[in-house]
């Protein structure tokens, strides 16, 4: 295979690759620092991680947690083996694609895109059914109340960490705020598993920072070949980036009294 450009993206700070990069082992190698971040939980204990959240959301937990089990009978499920796990995909992707996520939304509902629908049944067909060494696994976790699905999340576990890929709740429940008791619920779950030591929410969502979460900045790693389109490419690149840091000096010089 030919190529000219390889661009790696999503690769955090700190990784192999990156230090490698920052202290000038390779050639034609750049890092692009991203805005975007990964939020996660280190699983010692759940009374550490509860320990950073704020005295009101603690409230909230409390209040929902309440109002969940006074509005009937309350059941927590982890669905790993096969083939419950297309049973569930099902259940997550009605649950998912309910609300404003749905037609009548803003149309981002999994199940409406035939793509992603692909790709998280391609995640089951790899990976579902819980490994002998427990290194790799799908789950569905699904939250119940009075036996009907009020909540669904779509998770894989790659050796210590679990990702928490996706969660979707019913909007008509949102008085218990079935999404948070799921999270805590998955939490709780890991702190618990001596194999678990993160969990990782894949992104930065607002509503991550009620949580609290640690987080890992992102980046893009480009790397060029020794090709001629390949070194053209890598000499505009650094063109570009002197004349940015030299408009920056100028704007600088101008704004300062």
């Amino acid at each position: 295979m030919k190529w000219d450009l390889i661009e790696v993206r999503g690769v955090f700070l700190g990784a192999s690759l990156v230090t490698e990069v920052e202290r000038g082992a390779l050639e034609k190698v750049v890092v692009e620092r991203s805005r975007r971040k990964t939020n996660y939980f280190e699983c010692n204990d759940f009374s550490d991680i509860r320990a950073g959240f704020s005295k009101n959301f603690k409230g909230n937990l409390r209040k929902a947690r309440n109002k969940l089990h006074k509005a009937g009978e309350v059941d927590f499920e982890t669905v790993r083996s096969v083939p419950e796990l297309y049973d569930a995909f099902e259940v997550f992707l009605e649950i998912e694609g309910s609300g404003w996520k749905g037609e009548e939304g803003v149309g981002t509902a999994i199940k409406l895109d035939p793509s992603l629908v692909k790709f998280y049944r391609s995640l089951i067909n790899n990976f579902g059914g819980e490994k002998k060494d427990g290194r790799r696994y799908v789950e569905i976790n699904l939250l119940r109340l009075n036996e009907e699905v009020i909540a669904a999340q779509f998770c894989i576990v790659v050796r210590e960490t679990v990702y928490i890929l996706k969660i979707g709740y019913r909007e008509d429940y949102s008085f218990c705020s079935p999404g948070n008791m799921l999270v805590e619920y998955r939490l709780r779950l890991a702190c618990e598993d001596e194999n678990i030591r993160y969990v990782n929410l894949v992104t930065d969502m607002s509503w991550h920072k009620s949580w609290n979460p640690s987080a890992l900045e992102k980046c893009s790693v480009l790397i060029w070949n020794n090709t001629w389109l390949g070194a053209v490419s890598y000499c505009a690149y650094k063109i570009r980036e002197r004349l940015a840091v030299y408009k920056s000096g100028i704007r600088g010089r101008k704004e300062s009294p």
